[in-house]
């Protein structure tokens, strides 16, 4: 279970940097990324 939390964790992360980026908000980014790695 943890390998694909991880896994799960790692895709979400990406998919909203990836939209994030897209937006070409910074601000938002530092915000969205970080949470959820601690969580």
């Amino acid at each position: 279970l943890n390998d694909v939390n991880r896994r799960v964790r790692n895709l979400l992360a990406a998919n909203v940097a990836a939209r994030i980026e897209a937006l070409g908000g910074q601000r938002g980014m530092n915000r969205v990324t970080y949470t959820p790695a601690r969580a």
